[in-house]
């Protein structure tokens, strides 16, 4: 599946097609969604979010953080844009499959 193919999915279909995701194909995705947003170096963008979930229990507000830190590095993106909320997504499940440290049922 193509990255743009990723933008047009419905959220269930993104949700499955990114819970099905090897962490390569995770992170393959949000590189290139990061560049075609006009985005960073994507290692310290995945490195920014590592060190935003390495903080505090999981939680509903912790997926906003990440959203959070993650516009911050998009200041040219609406902080409301889907492709944002799907890279956010995205960098958090390559964190969360790269890692395998973190407990994301609590975030998602």
């Amino acid at each position: 599946m193509k990255t743009q193919d990723l933008l047009k999915l419905s959220d269930d279909e993104f949700t499955t097609a990114v819970e099905l995701m090897k962490a390569d194909e995770c992170e393959r995705h949000a590189q290139h969604l990061s560049t075609l947003l006009g985005g960073p170096i994507f290692e310290q963008l995945f490195m920014d979010v590592f060190d935003s979930l390495s903080k505090g229990p999981r939680s509903q507000e912790q997926l906003m953080s990440v959203h959070a830190v993650v516009a911050d590095h998009f200041p040219n993106v609406d902080f409301e844009d889907e492709a944002l909320g799907r890279l956010s997504t995205l960098v958090l499940i390559a964190v969360f499959k790269r890692t395998n440290k973190f407990d994301l049922l609590g975030c998602i």
